[in-house]
């Protein structure tokens, strides 16, 4: 018996603001664990005080770790990926390893020009982080294969493609896993000025970006905001060319949750 939908999304969007966020949960109830991030983070968020942009979205992250909600979860866990319009600066934050990007879209080009950091523990940073208390992490000869930390649960040992998540409170305590995000920002207002040049975002789970050649992504994307027709119809055409990659690789024995949101912004 295979996993429910393991992924959690939302988009909120008002004249001064556009929120984009994605929640791929793994492990026996990373679904659970996605859904009551889905419920708590972007609240928390939305609710703080705090003036200082970068402390909101870092106190959101940790708090909803830390909320008695999820802290009751066993066996699960989930990466959380945000996009933040306020005004005309977009922020994106990540722990784990989904994907975030802010996208120029300008005569048929579609150019990344920020993008949300993922979370390897093969990465530098993390493997000396993780081996520094005492974890081991896996770095596969085949470099299509992902670098994996290892950490033991109740059902067994657990061999985790990310170094950075929300749950998972078995890697959480002897120190492997985090639930620290990284941030990065743009500040757009230099950039506007109309012509045949917009601004999108899109943020959306490995088992979509993985099978689908980013380029070919963005750039059928990007036309189909620019018409402002037929965006549904490709996504779910996107969707299903994923689902074919996944078909042919695991020969109909399994894929993973696939996920997307796309949206134009509209500064």
């Amino acid at each position: 018996m295979g996993l429910p939908n393991q992924d959690r999304c939302l988009l909120l969007e008002s004249d001064q603001m556009t929120l984009a966020a994605l929640f791929d949960g793994h492990g026996e109830n990373g679904h659970v664990v996605a859904d009551r991030a889905l419920r708590d983070l972007p609240f928390r968020l939305l609710k703080s005080t705090t003036n200082k942009v970068e402390q909101r979205i870092r106190e959101s992250f940790l708090e909803t770790d830390a909320s008695p909600e999820i802290q009751t979860v066993t066996d699960g866990g989930t990466s959380a990926v945000i996009a933040w319009r306020i005004g005309t600066k977009v922020y994106l934050a990540s722990t784990g390893d989904s994907t975030g990007m802010l996208v120029k879209y300008q005569d048929g080009t579609s150019e990344v020009v920020l993008e949300a950091l993922k979370h390897k523990p093969a990465d530098p940073l993390e493997r000396a982080r993780i081996e520094a208390v005492g974890g081991i992490v896996l770095v596969p000869e085949d470099s299509e294969l992902t670098s994996r930390v290892l950490y033991k649960t109740r059902l067994g040992e657990m061999a985790l493609a990310m170094s950075r998540c929300i749950g998972d409170f078995d890697g959480k305590a002897p120190g492997y896993l985090i639930a620290e995000p990284s941030i990065v920002a743009k500040d757009l207002s230099p950039a506007l000025g109309g012509g045949n040049s917009f601004y999108y975002l899109v943020v959306a789970s490995d088992g979509l970006i993985d099978e689908i050649d980013q380029d070919v992504l963005l750039t059928k994307l990007g036309n189909a905001l620019k018409k402002g027709v037929g965006l549904s119809k490709l996504v779910k055409q996107l969707l299903d060319d994923a689902q074919r990659s996944w078909s042919v690789k695991m020969m109909g024995a399994y894929r993973d949750d696939m996920s997307i949101v796309v949206t134009r912004l509209r500064i």
